[in-house]
């Protein structure tokens, strides 16, 4: 919770991949919430002790904290895993190999679920996985990243966030939405010490249009044209006379990513602290 918070305040380009814990069975206050039982219903045992929470659509940039965070389930058993306690490897290294893996083939907004993993022969515990029927494994899918057998061998075989609000659930939005906000820093970083004026903001525009531009044309972004896509303004109707009193600066991006089903809105602004980004879906 501490770091989703942080990541959530301070570090929006970020985000966590993090293994969930093996429950104990012989230690009761850590195996079960009330009447749930982790090893029979992990999703609502996780539920029941805040580990998955609810999204806020007040959140004062719109964007959950559990969108900030990719878990990895359950703990697996795989080629390297031989001297390991129990033979057993936590998830998280894996999950962060094959997004990292993606994100340089593919691009970091393409979904990496249905990748085979030819080194996992086996996990702890074994998850029933079907794809269609609400067993316990396929809940669990809608909040992390499991990894489960299929008719096609060992693979993953969903890509969430752990967020439970629609638009930030599927993890490769999550994902795009950290790369924009770091192109839009760096963007505003190269401007940072120049005089704030119609000639800076066109600039400035221009710059941030072309850069979504190549995200639109690599598929990242919905909408049959550019327009569709992508919105970028920056004039006096995204700047009020006291920010340009104080010489701030500021930009608003929306966006349409092709996995969501809401436009995303983000507002880089430029102050003499620096640069700063925050992020809000509106319909």
């Amino acid at each position: 919770a501490a770091v989703r918070a942080r990541l959530s305040t301070n570090h929006r380009e970020m985000q966590l991949v993090a293994a969930l814990p093996l429950p104990r069975a012989d230690v009761r206050s850590v195996a079960v919430a009330g009447t749930v039982w982790a090893q029979g219903d992990f999703a609502g045992w996780l539920e029941r002790v805040g580990i998955l929470v609810a999204g806020s659509d007040d959140d004062p940039h719109g964007r959950p904290p559990g969108a900030f965070v990719q878990f990895g389930w359950p703990w697996l058993k795989t080629r390297h895993s031989s001297d390991l306690p129990a033979l057993l490897e936590p998830p998280d290294g894996m999950l962060t190999g094959v997004i990292s893996r993606n994100a340089l083939l593919r691009g970091t907004f393409r979904a990496v679920a249905g990748t085979t993993l030819a080194a996992v022969y086996g996990s702890e515990p074994l998850l029933s996985w079907s794809g269609v029927a609400e067993t316990p494994a396929d809940r669990l899918a809608r909040h992390v990243c499991v990894v489960a057998p299929s008719s096609d061998g060992w693979g993953l075989q969903s890509d969430v966030s752990s967020s439970d609000v629609e638009p930030w659930r599927a993890g490769g939005v999550s994902r795009l939405m950290g790369a924009i906000l770091r192109a839009a820093r760096r963007a505003g970083e190269a401007a940072l010490f120049e005089a704030s004026g119609p000639a800076l903001w066109a600039r400035l525009r221009r710059s941030l249009e072309q850069t979504l531009l190549a995200f639109w044309r690599e598929g990242a972004l919905g909408g049959a044209s550019a327009n569709e896509a992508f919105t970028v303004r920056c004039d006096r109707s995204t700047m009020s006379q006291n920010d340009l009193d104080n010489g701030r600066l500021r930009a608003e991006i929306a966006v349409l990513p092709v996995a969501a089903v809401e436009r995303i809105t983000v507002v880089l602004e430029l102050t003499g602290g620096g640069v700063t980004l925050q992020a809000q879906e509106v319909a």
